[in-house]
């Protein structure tokens, strides 16, 4: 029998009431509502004509097109894997994710409102985008405690400027990819021991568990996978923020918002627990 916690012991941090609200009832209730009737749907989606906080909750949850459906589901079971196989956190994770689905929706649906009130907004990708920015803070974290004991958290400052220096790369916003050449050499310097040791970790890593070829070829192709995915997500900006313009009420503000909050909220998450700590111990 498989035995998963061989393959990566981080999976045995999830209960089995985690994995079926995460990989079945989330995914359920989106497919729930995009089987519902067009004009129970326009009710939810935001509009010039159809503003208010049921609207602005449901827009984020909600989808006319069988392609924006798929693509944005397909997203969020490819970013839940990755979250799965590396979080450190259950904490941050269980607070970060409950703010991505119950907050970011109505954050979203603002900046929609008051920078672009003439547009129509729906889909699922504010949420895959918040998720995107969770998956900065979750692979810090498990480099922090699985890879390299010293990374410091000017790893989290070099993924998230090498996104914008690779969207400004690929967009060809020059103005913005030129300085950041600096910035971005400067952080990796910065980073040069975390790299080299992720370097030497793939490079000669053993299998701890059993010398069975079977297992050495499932552990190197999951770990292979899920590095290859993660990255993927980590420098996804490009995608995520890409400036074309909306189809079918597809708002690319909403996915800058909820990538910026997806990053945002565990890191004030573990500055809030390091300032408790602090507190008590100096009251």
């Amino acid at each position: 029998m498989l035995n998963l916690d061989k393959l990566n012991p981080n999976l045995k941090q999830w209960s089995k009431p985690e994995l079926l609200l995460f990989f079945v009832i989330v995914p359920a209730v989106v497919t729930a509502i995009y089987l519902l009737p067009q004009p129970v749907k326009d009710t939810m989606i935001l509009s010039p004509s159809n503003s208010n906080p049921f609207s602005w909750f449901m827009s984020n949850y909600v989808h006319t097109a069988v392609w924006h459906f798929t693509a944005n589901l397909g997203s969020y079971f490819i970013i839940m894997f990755v979250l799965f196989s590396i979080n450190t956190s259950k904490k941050v994770f269980r607070w970060s994710s409950a703010l991505v689905f119950l907050v970011l929706p109505f954050i979203a649906s603002l900046f929609v409102v008051t920078h672009m009130p003439q547009a129509t907004s729906q889909g699922f990708s504010a949420i895959d985008a918040g998720l995107a920015g969770y998956t900065v803070y979750a692979v810090y974290s498990f480099m922090k405690l699985r890879v390299f004991k010293d990374t410091e958290f000017d790893l989290v400052y070099l993924l998230v400027i090498g996104n914008i220096f690779f969207w400004s790369l690929m967009g060809g916003h020059w103005d913005f990819f030129y300085p950041l050449i600096v910035v971005v050499a400067i952080l990796l310097f910065k980073n040069q021991r975390v790299i080299a040791s992720l370097i030497r970790h793939v490079m000669r890593y053993n299998n701890p568990f059993s010398k069975e070829s079977v297992w050495h070829m499932l552990f190197n192709v999951y770990w292979l996978l899920v590095g290859l995915i993660a990255a993927v997500i980590l420098f996804s900006a490009y995608d995520l923020l890409s400036t074309s313009a909306p189809q079918q009420g597809v708002n690319i503000l909403a996915h800058y918002v909820g990538y910026v909050f997806g990053v945002i909220v565990p890191a004030m998450l573990v500055l809030w627990d390091s300032f408790i700590l602090w507190a008590l111990r100096n009251r």
